[in-house]
């Protein structure tokens, strides 16, 4: 073989070689985590979480899962929205695709200001303490529902409409 050749073969395969390097370390870093497998949601019910379907921390904590319940899929449920009724322990690298969709979704969500009942009255009930951040907030700063603590008893999700507001004030979350 020519020393030209010889040479010309040395540097491909030293090419070869760094590329091969540098796809490893380039390759996305498995984590090991726990993922559920069959979950519980208030309002769909059991359902389970699809493979591999979820975003993670660096830490390996899953955040959101997509979620097959009977007859639709959620995606990018929240997991603190949901019980875990089984799950076990793995590695993958995460699902750049899904973690992006959800760091979006995040960036989209900004605080909204609203007046924000602290004190109501119910017919039924009387007068209650409203649990701060426990309402429903519609995009334009609506509340329509709060969780009011009553003298006896917790309620959660009373309409406004059937409150009279004693106290509020404008705050943002």
């Amino acid at each position: 073989m020519s020393s030209f050749k010889h040479i010309y073969n040395e540097k491909l395969k030293a090419i070869a070689e760094r590329e091969a390097k540098k796809e490893v370390s380039e390759a996305p870093k498995k984590k090991k985590h726990s993922c559920a497998s069959k979950v519980k949601s208030e309002e769909f019910g059991i359902g389970y979480c699809i493979p591999e379907k979820h975003t993670m921390l660096e830490d390996g904590t899953v955040t959101h899962y997509d979620v097959e319940f009977d007859n639709h899929i959620v995606e990018n449920y929240p997991v603190n929205e949901l019980k875990i009724l089984a799950s076990e322990m793995h590695d993958h690298a995460e699902n750049d695709d899904k973690a992006k969709v959800i760091k979006e979704k995040d960036v989209k969500k900004k605080k909204k200001s609203h007046d924000c009942a602290s004190k109501v009255e119910h017919k039924e009930h009387g007068i209650g303490t409203c649990i701060p951040e426990q309402h429903t907030l519609l995009d334009d700063g609506t509340v329509t529902h709060y969780d009011v603590m009553f003298e006896k008893e917790i309620i959660q999700n009373v309409p406004v409409t059937e409150l009279k507001i004693l106290v509020s004030e404008m705050h943002s979350h």
